[in-house]
């Protein structure tokens, strides 16, 4: 067969499997739509069409008992539907109902603004600005965990024709933020570009990283969890046990000169009770010169991999205020797959858990203070209830 005849063979076999998944797909949402008692949202309910006969199946099966959906599972189940319509992949395995819940926002990182959060389950309603979208930072990896931040509709319709490099250009007009909120949703997407670590180092922290967000620079993750440690009190403690992990004395100046720029750049803000307030005080800390320079002295000192080891160290000694979640780069070896990491609830302990099928081929070495480095402190690990969650990559 001539080439000329493969090649539309090929395009048209190619297009019957899409139509094909996409019926698989359509089917079973409309059937988990059934499965908790919601109907279809209006226009999709047509005779025939494979997400309305899924729903049909869905009331035969589940119709006399149907399963309670609460607002995290309907917002999943509209998160699904309107990844179908656009064309997203969508990861069932790992986008879950109890993900899409621990990703709440009450306010928009990058406008600030209150979220109206009743527009993720009635789509239909009259837009405003300031309603609620569960976006993926990357469109071509599509809806995945590690990619999803809840924005308000204003700054995910930048998101849907701006990249990185537009938001970093500032020649290029972008309509609908100013300044500090094209910085920050700069800030987002650059969590999750994969870039060198001195590119990364040299990136100030415009916006900290939202829960559950994946980051793919552990320099950014070192960044971040410092920053944090304003976020409550007792940071002085934490300060220096994240001191004692530094080999050097010139890196353990360096941390304690960035963190003393960035502590009075948030005291200038006031003392804000408010931990949403506190939150934003640390990030336009961030706009200081000063403290960008000092943070990027600090970080040059390491590379990708110290930045890990040194992050492993702060867990183990319970120095972070949030559970971390591990991840393999895209340069670490097929069987490492991630391992979460708690914070410690005694020096002694550390827990951790599967989040895949195959366990963890890295095990975390116990951390042993070395010849001449200062003693560290006993651990000030924090008991959380329902505890944040950083996601950080290893490095190779």
């Amino acid at each position: 067969m001539s080439d000329r005849a493969l090649n539309p063979a090929c395009h048209a076999a190619a297009a019957a499997a899409s139509a094909d998944a996409f019926a698989v797909v359509s089917h079973d949402i409309g059937r988990d739509f059934a499965r908790h008692g919601l109907p279809l949202p209006g226009g999709l309910a047509r005779s025939g069409d494979p997400m309305w006969c899924g729903w049909l199946a869905g009331q035969a099966l589940f119709g006399l008992r149907p399963w309670p959906a609460d607002e995290r599972t309907r917002r999943w189940l509209h998160l699904r539907l309107q990844a179908s319509l656009r064309g997203e992949a969508f990861e069932p395995c790992r986008v879950t109902p109890h993900l899409v819940g621990r990703i709440d926002a009450s306010h928009c990182p990058v406008t600030r603004r209150r979220l109206d959060t009743a527009a993720l389950t009635e789509p239909a309603r009259t837009p405003h600005p300031d309603d609620a979208r569960l976006v993926t930072l990357d469109r071509r990896q599509g809806v995945d965990a590690g990619l999803l931040v809840m924005l308000s509709r204003r700054a995910a319709a930048v998101l849907d024709s701006h990249d990185l490099d537009d938001l970093s250009d500032r020649s290029v007009a972008i309509e609908g933020l100013d300044t500090a909120q094209r910085e920050r949703l700069a800030a987002l997407l650059g969590y999750v570009t994969p870039m060198s670590h001195p590119e990364a180092a040299v990136r100030p922290l415009r916006v900290l990283p939202p829960n559950r967000l994946q980051l793919a620079q552990p320099v950014q993750a070192l960044q971040a969890l410092l920053s944090r440690l304003l976020l409550r009190s007792g940071w002085t403690a934490r300060l220096q046990g994240w001191q004692a992990l530094l080999p050097h004395a010139a890196q353990r100046d360096a941390l304690q000169r960035f963190f003393l720029a960035l502590l009075a750049r948030v005291l200038e803000a006031g003392h804000a009770a408010d931990p949403l307030q506190r939150r934003w005080a640390i990030e336009d800390a961030w706009r200081d010169p000063e403290v960008l320079r000092l943070w990027t002295r600090l970080a040059l000192q390491l590379d990708a991999a110290s930045c890990t080891a040194l992050i492993e160290r702060a867990i183990a000694r319970g120095l972070c205020d949030t559970a971390v979640l591990c991840h393999p780069d895209a340069d670490t070896p097929a069987p490492q797959r991630p391992v979460r990491l708690l914070p410690p609830l005694h020096p002694s302990v550390r827990t951790a858990a599967r989040t895949t099928a195959r366990p963890l081929a890295r095990p975390l070495a116990r951390s042993t203070p070395a010849v001449g480095r200062p003693p560290l402190p006993r651990s000030t690990g924090l008991r959380l209830a329902h505890p944040v969650q950083l996601s950080l990559p290893w490095a190779a």
